[in-house]
């Protein structure tokens, strides 16, 4: 992978998940998942996947939303978005677009794993913290931080070492 693909790949995840988040607000949340769709399409436009990866990406996307799901369920989080379905649309297009860069930015990952975690425990909470900001979701105590702090300290080093396993 060419250094200009790592950057687009980075590029395309965070200006994705910062239109998913501007879009939660609005009657337009359904458009979020325009920005994984793009994402999906500049990997596969660089290079077919194997359907390990496919399934890897499918299965990080699986446990992520299932972990936010669970966290609004018990009222850890609180979306401020008006959304009537069972889960948000936004939230699922920043899963994807997560599980998607990580299949292949991951491997590229060259840091001990005891970094990976201090780095998925201090970063992943902080991005939910961010969506606070803009007003699309709030932790109802702090436990709930500690909550996603605990999960981002074991997410982030397990995708990054399956991803480098299935590349």
């Amino acid at each position: 992978m060419r250094r200009l693909d790592v950057l687009a790949i980075a590029v395309l995840f965070y200006t994705g998940w910062f239109g998913a988040v501007v879009l939660a607000r609005t009657k337009y949340a359904h458009w979020s998942l325009v920005f994984p769709l793009i994402m999906i399409l500049y990997i596969w436009a660089r290079g077919p996947l194997r359907r390990s990866q496919c399934y890897l990406a499918a299965a990080i996307t699986i446990v992520g939303a299932a972990f936010d799901f669970v966290q609004i369920r018990i009222g850890f989080v609180e979306l401020r978005t008006d959304e009537p379905l069972i889960f948000p649309l936004w939230l699922l297009a920043i899963w994807i677009m997560y599980s998607c860069s990580m299949i292949v930015l991951g491997p590229f990952v060259k840091v001990p794993v005891r970094w990976m975690i201090l780095a998925g425990g201090v970063m992943g909470p902080l991005s939910y913290k961010s969506g606070e900001f803009f007003g699309v979701l709030t932790f109802s105590t702090p436990v709930a931080f500690m909550a996603y702090a605990l999960f981002w300290s074991v997410m982030f080093p397990a995708t990054v070492v399956t991803s480098r396993r299935y590349a």
